[in-house]
């Protein structure tokens, strides 16, 4: 809608700089989604917004978009350095438009096995690694363990090191004084 309304606007007798036309139909354009976010959280449950937003093809482009951004770049000027390039390109029937769709297919295929592969040979196994570190906030600490710290003024290479005995001190809880 913010689209059209900045289409509509340019066409007619209103012309704003170009600078300013982009600012207004980037902004639309923000609104648009946003809007759709809105509507999606606030969706019934089961209804079409919920059910589009939460179809499995787009959860499995959520789980795995970490490496969708790093790969897709690199697919994208490996692709343009072996002369796939939909927009340098001669026209197939007389448009651009199936060389730039078989590109995007291409593309993100490539991007999403790179990305799957990636998931399960590394980052699966080091988000696994999250259940060794405990969730939550600050833990209790044993006043003569904290005292034994250095303070934060003194370069940490000129710090004593921490007694054993403070270390092996029993661990008090800190009341609400």
């Amino acid at each position: 809608m913010g689209l059209s309304l900045g289409e509509v606007l340019s066409r007619t007798s209103y012309r704003p700089s170009a600078t300013l036309a982009l600012a207004i139909q980037c902004t639309l354009f923000v609104w648009l989604w946003g809007a759709l976010l809105v509507g999606t959280l606030t969706a019934s449950w089961g209804g079409i917004l919920q059910r589009l937003t939460y179809a499995t093809v787009l959860r499995s482009f959520g789980k795995y978009s970490f490496a969708l951004y790093l790969f897709h770049g690199h697919f994208n000027r490996l692709f343009e350095k072996i002369g796939f390039n939909p927009y340098g390109s001669v026209p197939m029937a007389g448009s651009v438009l199936p060389l730039q769709f078989l590109y995007i297919v291409i593309a993100i295929s490539a991007s999403f096995a790179a990305a799957y592969l990636s998931w399960h040979l590394f980052e699966k196994h080091f988000l696994r690694l999250k259940t060794l570190f405990p969730k939550g906030g600050p833990r209790n600490v044993s006043p003569a363990a904290v005292d034994a710290l250095p303070p934060a003024s003194i370069p940490l290479g000129d710090a004593p090191l921490p007694s054993a005995e403070a270390a092996r001190m029993p661990v008090v809880p800190r009341g609400d004084t």
